[in-house]
This record gives C-alpha cells, sequence and structure tokens, in this order.
C-alpha cells in the first residue's frame, strides 16, 4: 500500500458524520429488534443504508488522496441504493398501505439503483455518474471535489421523489388519523421532511446562489438529525410497536355501521357497513342524512331526538346509538351514529324468554304433578307396609317393600334436583342484580330439614341480618348441603351445626356434621358431575348443583374435614351493596 492511502487527517466534519454513523446503527439494530412489528424489517435496512453512507463519508474525508478518497466514494453508493426504496417501503407498511407492496413496485423501485451500481463500480460508463474528481484545499483541509454527470442527477432525482412520495404519505396519514396518534407521526414527518425540501435545494439551487467551494454530501450530515428525531419517537411514543391506524381504515375495518354527521344532519363520513343498513348508493357526503333512504330518515328522527334506539327494518332488529361531537373549545360539531345489528341478540333474547316460560311450565309440573305422585306411591308404600306387618308374607313382602320405598325416594330425590335445576335464572357471567335475606334462607331450610329428618339434631346459631346477592336458587344450594348432611351420616343421631360469619364484605355460612367424612380419593372431585359415594344411592348432581348456583352468584363453596369427625362446608356469597 502506498503512502498516500496512509495520509490521514481530521476534519471539523468528522463529529458530526460520526454521530450519524452510531445513531443509524443503533436505530438499524434497534429495527432488528423488532423485526416481527410491521414496518421494522424496511425501517432496519433504512437505518443500515444510512449507518454505511455516513461511515464510508468519515472515511472519505479522512484520507488524504484523491484515488483512495474516490474509491470510498463510489463504495457510499452501496449504502445510497438502499435508502429511498427502503424508506417508501417502510412509510407503506407503517401507513397500512401493504397492498401497494408488490412484486411489480419493488422492481420498479429496484431500477434505477441497480443501474446507478452499475455505473458506479464498473468502467462502462464513468463519467456518467463524477467527472473531474480532484482534491482541492479548504481551509488547510483536503475534500475532493467533482463535477456531477447526467447519472448522478438523475440518480438524486430519483432518490428525492421516493423520498417525497413516502412523506407525502405520512402527511396524510396524519391528516386522517386520531389525535391520539399524530404526535409519533408528525416526528416521522419532521424527521423526513429535510430530504424533500433542504436536500434539493442544497443540490439544484444552491450551487447557482452560493459558492460552495468543495462539493460536499449533505446527506450523511442530516442522517445525524433524521436519527435523532428517530430515536426520539422510538423512545417517546414507542413507534415501531405502535402502528397508526387511519381514521378511513378505522372506520371501514369496524362490524358496526358508523355514521359522522354535521350540526344540520348532513353526511360527513358513512362507512360502508352503514351504507348496507341504510340502503344507500352512490356519493352521500354533504347530504342531508332524511333524504337518503327510507331507513336514513328513521335514524335521523333518532339523531334529532338524541340518545339510543332500537330500529326495525324488514327481519332485522338495528340498534342506533348517538353521540354529541364537541371540540377542544366546546363547541358541537356534528354527532357520531353507531348502527349496531342486534336481530341475533333479540331472537337469542326471545327465545330465552320462551324457554324460561317452558321452565317454568315444567317446574311446576316436577314441583306438583309428579312429585305429588311420588308422595301419594310412598303413602301407598307406607299402608302396604303396615298391612302385611305380622302376617304370613311378611317375611317375603319386606325386601320388595324397602326396594319399592327406596327408589320411589330416588324418584322424588331426582324430581327436586330437576325442579331446581330448571328454575328460570339470570344469564351466567352476568352481574347479579338480585339478593335475598340470608337469614330467613338458612331458618327456613333448617326447618325443612328438621321436619323432613326427624331424627336428627340441627342447631342453627343466630345469623346476621344481612342480604345477600342470590336469588331463590340459594335456598336449593343450602338444602341439598343439609341433606347430604343426614343421607351419608352413620350416626345414630346424626348432627349438624350452622353458623354465619361476615368478612371483608362476604358472608361464610359454615355447615358442619359428626358423620364419616368424605374418603381421601373423591375429595379433590366431590362437586364434579355425576360424583357420588361408594354406597351412596344418589345422583351425584346435589353438590355439583350448589357449585354451579353459588358460582353464578359470584360465590364459592368448599369442604374441609371437621374436628374430631365429619366434614364443613363452608358457603361464601357476597354481601349485597
Amino acid at each position: 500500500m502506498s503512502l498516500p492511502y496512509l495520509a490521514l487527517q481530521w476534519t471539523p466534519h468528522t463529529p458530526v458524520l460520526f454521530a450519524s454513523f452510531v445513531i443509524c446503527s443503533a436505530l438499524a439494530i434497534a429495527g432488528w429488534w423488532y423485526r416481527d412489528q410491521p414496518a421494522t424489517r424496511p425501517f432496519a435496512i433504512m437505518m443500515s443504508g444510512c449507518a454505511f453512507y455516513a461511515g464510508t463519508t468519515v472515511i472519505e474525508y479522512s484520507i488524504v488522496a484523491l484515488e483512495p478518497s474516490l474509491f470510498w466514494w463510489r463504495v457510499q453508493y452501496l449504502g445510497w441504493v438502499l435508502i429511498p426504496p427502503a424508506t417508501l417501503v417502510f412509510v407503506l407498511e407503517y401507513t397500512g398501505r401493504n397492498r401497494w407492496i408488490t412484486p411489480k413496485l419493488l422492481v420498479a423501485l429496484a431500477i434505477v439503483p441497480t443501474i446507478t451500481l452499475v455505473l458506479a463500480f464498473t468502467p462502462l460508463a464513468p463519467d456518467l455518474i463524477v467527472q473531474n474528481p480532484q482534491l482541492v484545499d479548504e481551509g488547510g483541509i483536503a475534500y475532493m471535489d467533482y463535477d456531477v454527470g447526467p447519472w448522478y442527477t438523475i440518480d438524486g432525482l430519483y432518490g428525492d421523489a421516493v423520498i417525497t412520495v413516502g412523506l407525502l404519505l405520512l402527511v396524510r396519514t396524519y391528516l386522517r388519523t386520531t389525535m391520539g396518534q399524530r404526535s409519533q407521526i408528525g416526528a416521522l414527518v419532521i424527521a423526513l421532511a429535510p430530504y424533500a425540501t433542504l436536500v434539493p435545494f442544497y443540490y439544484y439551487v444552491g450551487p447557482a446562489v452560493f459558492d460552495f467551494g468543495a462539493t460536499y454530501e449533505l446527506e450523511p450530515f442530516l442522517y445525524a438529525f433524521t436519527g435523532s428525531i428517530f430515536a426520539w419517537a422510538l423512545f417517546k411514543y414507542r413507534f415501531l410497536d405502535t402502528v397508526p391506524v387511519p381514521f378511513d381504515m378505522m372506520l371501514e375495518t369496524t362490524p358496526n355501521g358508523v355514521l359522522i354527521v354535521g350540526t344540520e344532519r348532513h353526511v360527513v363520513e358513512c362507512n360502508r357497513t352503514a351504507r348496507e343498513y341504510l340502503d344507500v348508493t352512490g356519493p352521500i357526503a354533504g347530504r342531508p342524512l332524511r333524504t337518503l333512504s327510507e331507513a336514513a330518515e328513521w335514524v335521523d328522527a333518532i339523531v334529532a331526538n338524541g340518545g339510543e334506539s332500537e330500529l326495525w327494518i324488514d327481519d332485522n332488529v338495528y340498534a342506533v346509538s348517538t353521540t354529541r361531537l364537541v371540540d377542544l373549545r366546546g363547541v358541537e360539531y356534528g354527532y357520531h351514529v353507531v348502527i349496531q345489528d342486534v336481530t341475533k341478540r333479540v331472537q337469542y333474547d326471545q327465545l330465552l324468554e320462551r324457554h324460561n316460560e317452558q321452565l317454568e311450565t315444567l317446574n311446576q309440573m316436577l314441583r306438583h304433578d309428579i312429585r305429588n305422585d311420588t308422595m301419594v306411591a310412598l303413602g301407598w308404600t307406607e299402608i302396604l307396609d303396615e298391612m302385611v306387618e305380622e302376617s304370613s308374607l311378611e317375611a317375603d313382602a319386606a325386601p320388595i317393600l324397602d326396594r319399592i320405598d327406596t327408589s320411589v325416594r330416588h324418584i322424588a330425590d331426582l324430581t327436586e334436583i330437576a325442579s331446581e335445576l330448571s328454575q328460570p335464572l339470570e344469564q351466567p357471567g352476568e352481574d347479579w342484580t338480585h339478593s335475598i335475606l340470608l337469614q330467613r334462607v338458612l331458618r327456613e331450610e333448617v326447618e325443612k330439614a328438621a321436619e323432613a329428618f326427624p331424627h336428627a339434631e340441627f342447631t342453627l346459631e343466630e345469623p346476621p341480618d344481612v342480604e345477600v346477592t342470590a336469588d331463590r336458587a340459594l335456598a336449593s344450594a343450602v338444602s341439598n348441603v343439609l341433606r347430604n348432611a343426614v343421607l351419608h351420616n352413620d350416626k345414630e343421631v346424626p348432627t349438624v351445626h350452622i353458623s354465619v360469619a361476615i368478612d371483608d364484605g362476604r358472608a361464610c355460612v359454615r355447615i358442619a356434621d359428626n358423620g364419616p367424612g368424605i374418603p381421601a380419593a373423591l375429595q379433590d372431585q366431590v362437586f364434579d358431575r355425576g360424583v357420588k359415594g361408594e354406597h351412596s344411592g344418589g345422583s351425584g348432581l346435589g353438590l355439583h348443583l350448589v357449585q354451579t348456583f353459588l358460582s353464578w352468584y359470584g360465590g364459592s363453596v368448599e369442604m374441609e374435614d371437621n374436628d374430631p369427625e365429619g366434614t364443613v362446608f363452608k358457603i361464601e356469597l357476597p354481601i349485597a351493596a
């Protein structure tokens, strides 16, 4: 290597150029880090091109020799040719115009850069890019000066035009997007604006007005500014994480019909869904809403009256809601109208209402007709048992009568459970609006259990006078637990103790018995549907029903071993506000 290659110098421009290199390199790494987000890959390529361009310019300005300076000047094109197309693709992805990014567009964007690289690195037509390169002295510092060839101008105009298109698309998105996203888009506009304004002025107007002396490449110096703005937007607004959504795109992608009308109820904006609902075609901006169609006339009446209303059009039902639009000064400038198709919801509500009516009929049949018949059957069984008692048929008839009695009682239990399940209830998952006095439920169910099981002993500590969020099905849940405490008890005198405690806005009902307890193998699944003990004659639905009801109320049920024997069921319910 000859000595001129080793001759280096320090220029006043080196710190700025080196800063451009560092900032753009960091942004390129950040863009690759976020590469799974929209627009980040072309952003990383754009910043890589800027970093490469700035870095090679540092080397060119540091060398005091014509040939190596000219070599590094040509190498700069490897970075420059990436910047304009990557900028445009970045803007297209960032503003949601991905459908524009087609193979044809990418090929078109690559034509000028490809020709530029061929001319820069081959001897085909060296004068088309640079002519008469020479070293000049500017204040004791050597710079390479040159005359530009025709392709240099074409390539520059291409880059300026492509970046300007991207800038205009950003400005359009800025004007049409929401207020919350304008700050980040505005920062990107500021970052790219110099390339569409200052760069053309510098290259095409400046030389005719000012004597620049040597020919400086302006872009690498601007990369420090652009990179700083991009970095600020990245950390301030996380713009690589939050891609803006243009207002018109939001209108068209929402599943509801959306109208923006002025204070005189003239149409300002209307999305495709609203047009379908209102049966409107053709241009409608600026036209009075009431003149568009019969359905639009009804919507206009709703807007005039304000508030919300349902609109029936043929067999469809639409919920129409209006919101007054007020600017930052408090001046009203129109209405935001949302038209939602609620046909399926209304049909479901009607179906649910009919289903509840059917459930109510079934519930009455279960509670009265079938239950009465089972009670009659049990009565006749008792009479028949007395008739064969101490007779010659007693030994043979007694086991049969016991089986009949057990089966009829099982039918009665199943009927009771089916009746509880068939009660019309509120929708599970909705906020429960009913409340019930806990004290009354516990007293009534303990009294019923004492009558049904006279051989058992029930004790109820005085419950607090509170209302809990539940409805009449709570009585069924309590009844199930009390009934289980006796039916699965192996003591001669089953004892059941009921107490209530209040803690942190919830009522905890504690039901403890002296039975054999629940086997360890069943404790984790005792509330599952169909789970029952080895010697249980039940259906396995009772405790599952208890858990289901309580979960609907926002409550819970838990089981634990009693001390020294038996089981404790803890029912928790929120206290009604």
